[in-house]
């Protein structure tokens, strides 16, 4: 299949241009994207980090509202300076790039264009990586850097300190970015510690790279929330930081995380079935178990020959394949952080095939066939572009400044749509980010109260509001007979103004 007459940078440009078509008609063919962690952060963290938000608004998105904001605005500015569907087209094709770096790493195991077209192919049809394409989704456009490092890392370079070095920054921004690309470090970390030429000295340039990495992309960040909360992370690892104006402990999410090692071990089976224990929507993949299977066929191939069939570079690859699958399977055990390791999957089991079997190619191509056959494609939520959703706050007759107290998730979205100016507050009874007593949050919530705005004072919840303890420690109540509405994506959002107690706050019974 090597093309006659093609340079390789030719062909690798051509296929990263190839990607980012792919990606474009993705994000075209799937519409707008309204998922709920855009409704509830990405478009806010955005908007607020290029306004300015924090000294105004008290924590609209929940603990959200503290992440990075820099991984959202790639997405965010696309979506607002260019019209529909150009935003979320262009979006997509940034985001397909990511396939054209699955070529060069394949490239790197081998020479054969079977091999690397092969392993595109498998990484193409991945479900978490087609419904994230054109969406606001983080994980692929963080997917490109962590890619960026395993291609140095296990580049046939990789021996040079400055390729190692460089591996570490691109990991480490990633992780800056967002913390749940975490495992990808530490899988780099066991593969370059075990298997790197130059020993320690490359594991020193990997650890170097990657802090410089962190920095770049989070230090800045990590300062302001460290001057303002004395935690660099706010609000998470709270219990270990004690800031007194985020929750008294360590905040987790172990909606998905398996219990006990039977289900640590069954998970693949689980995805493979379409049970979808990894994730709030379904879908199917079966390159996990089938995974699985090729670790049993890999264990008689070396039984048989040795653990000379496969190089230093394949050892590698596969080290960081499997510390980076069990870190994130006991950190987070959320199917989208792990969209890098979806993508790599099929040169793993390709690249076993290649090493082990005489007529590999008959078997891979089998193994596409099944990948492609199992996989069942989510999707977190859009809108057809011919009939998109925008929220018309006109329609509410706000024109002056407010201050909007949010009692429901995801609602942080309508921020940037309300008049400038205006103040959001979020006293959701669901939010895990708590407004702790004689804290910034409150007394900055009793002057708002203390000091309306000419707009007035109102909530915005899903369905009418209902009384809840923080409306009642605030002295709110919503004047229901008032109430405006607009279309949401799903429910109506509801707009009432609220009255409070003029001598201020009241204390919950």
């Amino acid at each position: 299949m090597n093309p006659s007459g093609w340079s390789e940078r030719a062909l690798t440009i051509s296929v990263f241009i190839i990607g980012a078509i792919y990606g474009a008609c993705i994000s075209f063919y799937s519409g707008q994207d309204v998922n709920w962690d855009w409704q509830n952060y990405h478009d806010y963290t955005a908007w607020a980090f290029l306004n300015w938000r924090y000294s105004i608004d008290v924590h609209p998105a929940g603990i959200q509202s503290f992440l990075n904001p820099l991984i959202s605005l790639p997405g965010f500015l696309l979506n607002t300076l260019f019209p529909r569907p150009l935003g979320g087209v262009l979006l997509g094709a940034i985001q397909g790039t990511a396939l054209g770096l699955v070529w060069v790493i394949a490239r790197q195991f081998s020479r054969s264009a079977s091999f690397a077209v092969l392993s595109v192919a498998a990484a193409a049809s991945g479900p978490m990586l087609l419904t994230e394409m054109g969406t606001s989704f983080p994980d692929l456009l963080g997917a490109i850097p962590v890619l960026v490092g395993v291609f140095l890392l296990f580049s046939r370079h990789g021996e040079n300190g400055r390729s190692t070095l460089w591996a570490g920054v691109w990991i480490g921004v990633a992780v800056g970015l967002k913390l749940s690309n975490a495992p990808y470090a530490f899988g780099a970390i066991a593969a370059c510690g075990l298997f790197q030429k130059g020993g320690p000295s490359s594991l020193l340039r990997l650890g170097a790279g990657g802090v410089l990495g962190g920095t770049i992309a989070t230090g800045p960040w990590c300062l302001y929330l460290w001057h303002r909360f004395g935690n660099p992370v706010f609000p998470f690892y709270n219990g270990i930081f004690r800031s007194p104006d985020g929750p008294a402990g360590n905040i987790s999410d172990p909606r998905f995380l398996p219990e006990g090692l039977s289900e640590f071990l069954l998970y693949p089976i689980y995805i493979l079935l379409g049970q979808y224990p990894t994730a709030e929507i379904p879908f199917a993949d079966p390159r996990y178990a089938m995974l699985g299977v090729m670790v049993l066929f890999t264990a008689g191939a070396i039984a048989r020959s040795g653990f000379g069939i496969f190089e230093p570079r394949d050892r590698q690859l596969f080290l960081f394949f499997a510390v980076s699958w069990i870190v994130w399977l006991m950190m987070f055990a959320i199917q989208r952080y792990v969209v890098v390791l979806e993508m790599l999957a099929g040169l793993v089991i390709l690249l076993i095939l290649l090493r082990t079997v005489r007529l590999w190619q008959p078997f891979a191509v089998l193994s596409l066939v099944l990948v492609l056959w199992g996989s069942a494609r989510a999707d977190w939520g859009h809108f057809p572009w011919a009939h998109p959703y925008d929220p018309d706050t006109r329609a509410l007759g706000l024109e002056q400044p407010a201050t909007f107290f949010i009692l429901g998730e995801p609602l942080a979205y309508l921020a940037r749509h309300l008049p400038p100016g205006s103040r959001f507050v979020s006293i959701s009874a669901s939010s895990s980010m708590p407004i702790p007593e004689n804290g910034e949050a409150e007394r900055r919530i009793l002057n708002y109260l203390a000091n309306p705005l000419s707009g007035g004072t109102w909530s915005i919840s899903y369905d009418q509001p209902q009384q809840t303890a923080l409306m009642h420690r605030f002295g709110l109540l919503p004047t229901l007979q008032e109430c405006r509405s607009i279309a949401g994506v799903g429910p109506a959002i509801y707009f009432c103004p609220i009255s409070h107690d003029v001598t201020g706050r009241i204390n919950p019974q």
